[in-house]
């Protein structure tokens, strides 16, 4: 069975609970400000493992003919191999079969992070959009929350599901 949401997640990275079931939206991925941190020590390719915590909505199982898709699924591990980019206080993930390849966001001296990012999936039928938050270190630890909203459809089935994930991983 594949796995739809923890490919994003980063991810997959990602942010807290959300607590209001409010669902994040664009609004709330686009345009993250810079943090206040300087340099870049912390650039490089991380390998992560991306936790799936909670599932809210309407996460259906797919039928896609010769394999079934799963939204998402509790208790499931995914890892990714993602590359950072810091420009002093601002941070770019971009991570090849990630449901939200390129996020941004900023950092601060003390290595606590945001970066979030949209994009789409199957032509454009389902939009995606992920907020990771969560903590950077110089030995090249990480320590992340991320939430995925995923909204549309996906060969006929209906989709509006939000995903929570633990992140760890390291450089």
């Amino acid at each position: 069975m594949r796995h739809l949401l923890p490919g994003l997640a980063l991810c997959g990275l990602v942010l807290a609970a959300c607590g209001d079931n409010q669902a994040l939206s664009r609004a709330d991925v686009e345009g993250l400000p810079a943090g206040d941190a300087t340099g870049s020590a912390l650039s490089g390719q991380y390998q992560l493992d991306l936790h799936t915590t909670a599932c809210q909505g309407t996460c259906p199982l797919i039928d896609m003919g010769w394999y079934s898709l799963a939204t998402c699924d509790v208790g499931h591990t995914d890892s990714s191999s993602v590359e950072v980019t810091q420009t002093d206080g601002r941070l770019v993930v971009v991570g090849d079969g990630l449901l939200v390849e390129r996020m941004e966001g900023g950092v601060d001296q003390g290595g606590s992070f945001k970066v979030g990012g949209y994009g789409t999936q199957n032509s454009g039928s389902l939009e995606v959009v992920t907020l990771v938050h969560g903590t950077m270190d110089a030995e090249g630890q990480i320590a992340a929350r991320s939430e995925t909203h995923a909204w549309g459809e996906i060969n006929g089935t209906g989709v509006n599901c939000t995903a929570l994930f633990d992140v760890t991983g390291q450089r």
